[in-house]
């Protein structure tokens, strides 16, 4: 499961898991933080942020800025008055079912329920 907060490391391990036929990616598309960022204090006071990495994918796609993973099955949580999250409730249902692999068919083909 994914959400547009999803970021760096946790959209990596998804696209790992996704790319090794391991799991698909259920929820809303990603956030897109494919950079590694390290800060450097400054002796004036001031920092800098320097791009010294960047996230590649298992397939050794980029995991493009602002872009982010686009999910297998699209599935956006909204809030309700009894905290049910309806995109758990249906991970669950197709976890159930065994349907744990990456699928080779269309997107259009893929989103069930």
């Amino acid at each position: 499961l994914v959400d547009r907060g999803t970021a760096s490391s946790a959209e990596l391990f998804a696209a790992a898991l996704h790319d090794n036929g391991r799991a698909l990616i259920m929820g809303e598309p990603t956030l897109g933080k494919g950079l590694i960022q390290r800060t450097f204090s400054l002796r004036n006071g001031g920092l800098l942020k320097l791009t010294i990495g960047e996230y590649l994918r298992p397939n050794k796609q980029r995991v493009v800025k602002g872009v982010g993973l686009e999910p297998d099955l699209s599935c956006v949580a909204t809030p309700s008055a009894d905290y049910v999250d309806a995109c758990m409730q249906r991970a669950v249902r197709l976890v159930s079912r065994g349907s744990r692999r990456a699928p080779a068919t269309s997107k259009a083909a893929m989103d069930v329920e």
